[in-house]
């Protein structure tokens, strides 16, 4: 499926020649006239790419941005007619990717997207692809593997041991209670003791080099024989 990139700008012959631009190379696009429109529409689905307008009614495009990379780190382009070192300044603190001046050369505005699209690609998959000793993860597929074999886990302890891979630390019940389970401090924590059991048995079954080991008062962590 081709990326999806949102454009928000509020000058509506602008938002249209833009929209028509990407459209016309092959991507999705979803045009709105405020950034405030675009969150809401981003909180609800994620795109690949945003491009943002500075100035706007509501929420600015340096505000809009901020918001989302509350959210998420997906890239994010400034198109602006101001292009004094404040503006610029403002647009590299909230976290944008790139600060165009309007109107854009079209080779240049199409050669980031293309650049900033291909780069959170290979970011996204090297997050997707977690691995540890033998053991590897792929959140995409929600495969285990292990020793070229297939580690066969529930939701809960493919969730439970990729947090343990990704997190190289001890990592206490509460933490893993509120982060892979979703419950509060206040829930026994005998379900995190129980999982680990499971998992203990399925690594030693597939002849993992990962030990899950039990820091006695503190939680677990994995170690690497």
């Amino acid at each position: 499926m081709k990326p999806l990139i949102y454009v928000a700008d509020d000058d509506m012959t602008l938002l249209m020649i833009t929209t028509q631009l990407l459209s016309d190379q092959g991507y999705r696009v979803e045009s709105f006239t405020s950034g405030d429109d675009l969150y809401e529409a981003f909180k609800k689905t994620n795109c690949d790419l945003v491009v943002l307008d500075v100035v706007m009614p509501g929420s600015c495009g340096f505000e809009t941005c901020k918001k989302i990379r509350n959210l998420s780190n997906v890239p994010v382009i400034m198109l602006t007619a101001r292009d004094s070192d404040d503006d610029y300044i403002s647009g590299i603190k909230s976290l944008s990717d790139a600060y165009l001046t309007k109107p854009p050369s079209v080779p240049k505005f199409l050669a980031y997207i293309e650049a900033l699209l291909i780069r959170h690609k290979a970011i996204k998959n090297e997050e997707d692809i977690v691995t540890f000793g033998d053991l590897v993860i792929n959140s995409q597929t929600f495969t285990a593997h292990c020793n070229d074999g297939e580690l066969k886990l529930t939701e809960i302890e493919f969730n439970f041991l990729k947090y343990l891979m990704k997190n190289n630390r001890t990592i206490p019940r509460t933490e893993l209670l509120t982060e892979v389970w979703g419950y509060g401090n206040e829930v026994e924590t005998r379900s995190t003791d129980d999982a680990a059991k499971r998992l203990r048995k399925k690594l030693s079954e597939a002849k993992s080099n990962v030990n899950l080991t039990t820091v006695w008062g503190l939680g677990f962590k994995l170690e690497e024989q």
